[in-house]
């Protein structure tokens, strides 16, 4: 049996139940811009692992390439002491594997990065990768389509480095949101003796040079890294024909 006394919410109960209403729908709006942010957080750091760790096998995969020597060149090259040399009208070129080439962009003063061969695209190598700011224009092809393509080279070596250009200096597989997020690609050298000029010594090290690779990230306002170290290659010290014991 209805009560007749009871003729529906006053106005004050209405608005504390409007005002209920609201607040939980703007604590759920909050929860979902929250969500999609650590979606996009997470699939960067997801894509920057990947990222990073195809860098390491690629250069561990190329470091016995030779910078510039195309598959004609190969023929040509010439080889003492484990070293590869380049014939020329002169003398002989002393040609540099994959990681000693990228090294001395960094630390080489004279320049010469000891690269030999036929490759003309290496002219669009003369630095390392050490990225502080995204280009979002004129974003280049992140494989070889033909011949006349702007980053495809005639070495196999070569082309990784310009693939890594491509990806990581323009906004195309990790976001750039600002001017903290940086990727950068170095080598380092350590040997020994002095007399081999490295980059660092280190006594532990027994080998003519060893080289260390470091790849690092720096995402989401510079707030998430992502580093590797690794050994990326090394230089066996070779015994002089006719030396002592």
């Amino acid at each position: 049996m209805k009560n007749n006394k009871e003729k529906g919410m006053s106005i004050l109960e209405a608005i504390v139940a409007s005002v209920i209403v609201g607040i939980g729908f703007i604590g759920i709006f909050q929860m979902v811009g929250y969500a999609v942010n650590s979606i996009d957080v997470s699939g960067e750091r997801s894509k920057a692992g990947h990222l990073v760790g195809m860098i390491a096998e690629g250069v561990l995969g190329y470091k016995d390439t030779y910078v510039g020597v195309s598959e004609n060149d190969e023929q040509a090259l010439i080889f003492e002491n484990g070293k590869a040399f380049m014939p020329s009208e002169s003398d002989l070129k002393a040609c540099a594997k994959f990681v000693q080439f990228y090294t001395n962009l960094d630390f080489e003063e004279s320049g010469d990065t000891n690269a030999c061969g036929s490759d003309s695209k290496l002219n669009n190598i003369n630095t390392i990768i050490n990225t502080d700011k995204c280009s979002t224009e004129d974003r280049l092809p992140l494989y070889k389509k033909d011949e006349a393509s702007i980053w495809g080279g005639q070495s196999a070596a070569s082309n990784q480095i310009l693939k890594w250009q491509a990806i990581l200096n323009q906004d195309q597989l990790i976001k750039c949101k600002t001017e903290k997020d940086t990727k950068s690609i170095k080598m380092f050298d350590m040997c020994r003796w002095d007399s081999n000029k490295c980059t660092y010594t280190n006594n532990n090290i027994f080998d003519d040079r060893m080289y260390v690779g470091r790849i690092q990230f720096n995402l989401n306002d510079g707030k998430k890294r992502r580093f590797l170290y690794f050994q990326a290659d090394y230089e066996p010290k070779y015994r002089a024909r006719g030396a002592e014991e």
